[in-house]
């Protein structure tokens, strides 16, 4: 969405509810898609996600994409070798976006007094991973990837869904609340795979 979530979608309307994952769960307003096809586009280039400074206080490190060409065993395969390469090259991964964060979680003016949270003075939304890709063009000669920098990963502490008022999530106060949550937006798939397994350990630690 260019626009983003909060400024367009009304409250009680269609649009409204399809947003409620992006709004109530990972505190996303928008993005920045990665559906183009071409490496001139700026499309197919996710190869590596790099962590946030609450990323790194997690222990996380920076995961990359297993790529090579053909016949190289790789997870992603870079070139299949038929056709142009302008329509074949694939340095990195594609249909990966790139998040915008919402300014106020939730689309919520004050996020600390409608929602019950586990650490009230902590954000609830986090970015813990950013987007990392290859320069546009089939020689990576080019701008910047658009989606540079982006959030690709969300760490989400416990809180409920806004209906009762703020407060302090406890054992004994816990009743409709969501528990924490680590969203990726990429798929570990294609991560290297130790690089996968030690990020998959650290978000459940």
């Amino acid at each position: 969405m260019s626009r983003g979530i909060c400024f367009t979608q009304q409250p009680g309307t269609t649009e409204y509810f399809l947003s409620t994952f992006p709004r109530m769960f990972m505190g996303v307003d928008g993005a920045v898609q990665g559906s183009a096809d071409l490496p001139t586009l700026g499309g197919k280039d996710f190869i590596e996600t790099r962590p946030t400074v609450a990323g790194a206080s997690m222990g996380l490190d920076t995961a990359e994409v297993d790529r090579g060409p053909l016949g190289s065993g790789a997870k992603w395969i870079t070139y299949p070798g038929f056709d142009s390469l302008s329509e074949n090259l694939t340095p990195g991964l594609v249909y990966v976006d790139g998040l915008i964060m919402a300014r106020n979680f939730a689309c919520v003016d004050q996020p600390s007094a409608a929602f019950r949270l586990e650490f009230p003075n902590e954000p609830i939304a986090q970015p813990i991973y950013t987007y990392h890709g290859v320069r546009t063009g089939v020689n990576e000669d080019g701008g910047i990837s658009p989606r540079e920098g982006r959030v690709v990963g969300i760490r989400t502490q416990a809180h409920d869904l806004g209906t009762e008022g703020g407060g302090t999530l406890t054992h004994g106060n816990a009743a409709g609340a969501i528990g924490r949550i680590v969203h990726l937006g990429f798929p570990l798939y294609f991560i290297k795979t130790d690089q996968a397994a030690d990020l998959l350990k650290k978000c459940y630690d």
